[in-house]
């Protein structure tokens, strides 16, 4: 049901079912403007306050047309009782109100009139039909205000799944070109519609990731640098250390990155920004302490496969006459070895 619909069926109520003749309706912030003027109800006028001097209102309703329903709408708050001409006329009449944040809880389902604040914080994105359509499909009536925020960051982001893990890998994928520096379109959007400060809040909750500049590219470089950790069989050099995350954030950062490098859809885009990391943080530098057999593990980084490659390729080279192949069979595992 729709805004018309249900200040239509409220209406009414009020002047049908409860048999009232006058009804002040004040609507300050002017929400509904555009549906009043759609408004049809039987043997009912619609006045505007302030379209028509209150003295003359007054005159209308007590002398003219005393026995006349109307409905009377004010783009504005109610005066105060000495500076309203109308004062006598609300006391036998009846009072409308309708908030765009209440039917909007109604509208998605949710039950927590906590979340009407929330709402109206975000009637902005909510305003847009198609938009609020696609995003009843994934609220459940017992969610949160973070629930909401990020489900409305699936929408913008365009994810398949509302989980923040599809939301971050969606974000990442429309990355322009693999230009860490430049920002997917929908970003601006979630600064836009406010929910940026949640976007941040939910990576806190996931990978413990905390910086006083946050954006989405440090963030990328750490899940990677985490994940690299992760697999590494020795600990990463002093270097990049800084750039690891916690035990728990690394753990969910695995896990992210592995469905990532999974998909279908998005694989190839993990390639490109893996590359991009991958000299952002001047990682061929780094692997020079590492041995071959460290880095048997690591998915996270091609340069890595390729730098294991051309390490087992010179070893053959070098030690032909003893090389042992099941061990260079052990190391190097679907490596290919480079030309």
């Amino acid at each position: 049901m729709d805004d018309w619909q249900r200040i239509h069926d409220a209406l009414a109520e009020r002047f049908h079912t409860d048999g009232q003749r006058i009804v002040f309706w004040h609507d300050p912030e002017c929400e509904f403007e555009d549906v009043l003027d759609g408004l049809h109800l039987d043997n009912v006028s619609v006045l505007h306050l302030d379209q028509h001097p209150a003295q003359a209102v007054k005159v209308r309703l007590e002398q003219e047309d005393p026995t006349g329903r109307y409905l009377l709408y004010a783009p504005f708050e109610p005066l105060a009782p000495g500076q309203d001409w109308l004062l006598d006329m609300r006391l036998y009449g009846a009072s409308f109100s309708a908030d765009r944040a209440s039917m909007l809880l109604a509208d998605l389902g949710l039950t927590q009139q906590s979340l009407r604040q929330h709402l109206a914080e975000r009637a902005k994105f909510l305003a847009n039909r198609d938009r609020l359509e696609r995003l009843k499909k994934l609220v459940t009536p017992a969610d949160t205000e973070l629930d909401i925020d990020r489900k409305i960051i699936a929408v913008l982001a365009r994810a398949d799944q509302p989980e923040y893990f599809n939301i971050l890998i969606a974000l990442f994928d429309a990355i322009p070109d693999g230009n860490l520096d430049e920002p997917p379109a929908a970003w601006a959007e979630l600064e836009k519609y406010g929910v940026q400060g949640a976007f941040w809040g939910l990576a806190v909750g996931h990978f413990g990731y905390r910086n006083e500049a946050p954006s989405l590219k440090n963030l990328l470089i750490r899940l990677l640098v985490s994940d690299l950790d992760h697999a590494c069989r020795t600990p990463l050099p002093e270097g990049l250390k800084h750039l690891m995350l916690s035990r728990q954030g690394t753990a969910n950062a695995v896990v992210c990155l592995a469905q990532w490098r999974d998909s279908s859809t998005r694989g190839p885009s993990y390639e490109t920004l893996s590359a991009a990391v991958a000299e952002a943080i001047k990682l061929e530098q780094h692997l020079g302490s590492l041995e071959i057999e460290d880095l048997a593990e690591v998915k996270t980084f091609l340069l890595v496969e390729q730098a294991i490659a051309s390490r087992l390729r010179d070893r053959v080279l070098e030690t032909a006459d003893v090389i042992k192949p099941e061990a260079i069979r052990d190391v190097s595992g679907g490596a290919k070895l480079s030309p």
